[in-house]
């Protein structure tokens, strides 16, 4: 993983669902868990589902029924990083709720009111 690298393993998709978008109709607001979670679970689920298709074409490519493993050797650290970087987010998300509520309270007005 790179720390501040692009895509699910670095945080800046994290980073970027939990600044929020607050200036659409259907946006959510910076650090709203459910959404947040919801949205970057998503993704983590893509992204281990791939390895399953990934081990399924191996399998059947080679004959190997233990192909899953070099699949696995390969993927299963990244997939770890991508699950606790979500799970410090979250955390913040917790931790943060307060001064959260505050920022979304001025963005949610601005956007209502003008």
């Amino acid at each position: 993983m790179t720390p501040g690298g692009g895509g699910l393993l670095g945080c800046k998709l994290l980073e970027k669902t939990f600044a929020g978008n607050p200036g659409k109709a259907d946006g959510y607001y910076q650090g709203f868990r459910d959404d947040m979670i919801n949205k970057n679970s998503y993704l983590y689920s893509l992204a281990t589902l791939g390895t399953v298709v990934q081990s399924a074409y191996l399998t059947l490519k080679t004959g190997n029924v233990d192909a899953y493993n070099l699949v696995n050797d390969k993927w299963v650290q990244h997939l770890k990083d991508i699950y606790d970087n979500i799970e410090t987010y979250d955390l913040r998300t917790q931790t943060e709720w307060l001064s959260l509520a505050k920022l979304n309270e001025k963005r949610i007005t601005k956007y209502q009111f003008g």
